[in-house]
């Protein structure tokens, strides 16, 4: 009985993050046929800690490496779905840019801004896809700062009028 009811449990995970996967992939499809209206951008950051550099062994007895003040990097990838040229983007970041919604938000807004200038316009429509945590992206620091974004666009002229988050 207890295995089956584990199996049940799988099971129903399992159709969850299916249907979470079919919902994403609807949208990609969505704004892929959208004529550059909509467009679906996904959002990772890499762990920092993934990311350190490498150990140069004749550096070890420096103040460097015996403080512990080692050079950690990060990397913020993102998948654009909509955009007529933009697909990918990598931007590298470093551990004092600090981490949470300030890093998550700033990283999206320079990532706009780039794929806004390559493209020469703004979407109406704009959907975010990013981790399911409150530590970057699921709080009401960039839920503010979206409100933020969307007044500077009404108020500037640009025709993006709705930005919806996915997680």
């Amino acid at each position: 009985a207890l295995r089956e009811m584990f199996r049940g449990r799988l099971g129903a995970h399992f159709q969850y993050q299916g249907m979470q996967r079919l919902a994403q992939a609807d949208l990609e499809e969505m704004c892929a046929q959208s004529q550059g209206s909509k467009w679906f951008m996904k959002i990772d950051k890499m762990e920092n800690s993934k990311l350190a550099c490498a150990t140069v062994w004749s550096q070890l007895a420096t103040p460097l490496f015996k403080d512990q003040h080692r050079l950690v990097t990060g990397l913020v990838g993102s998948m654009w779905h909509g955009t007529p040229t933009i697909q990918h983007h990598v931007r590298t970041l470093f551990d004092d840019c600090g981490k949470g919604s300030e890093m998550q938000f700033s990283t999206i807004l320079l990532n706009l801004f780039d794929v806004f200038s390559t493209e020469g316009r703004v979407p109406e429509e704009l959907y975010v896809g990013a981790d399911n945590t409150y530590k970057e992206t699921k709080n009401q620091y960039v839920l503010w700062a979206f409100v933020w974004f969307l007044c500077f666009c009404s108020v500037s002229g640009l025709p993006l009028c709705k930005v919806s988050l996915v997680f």
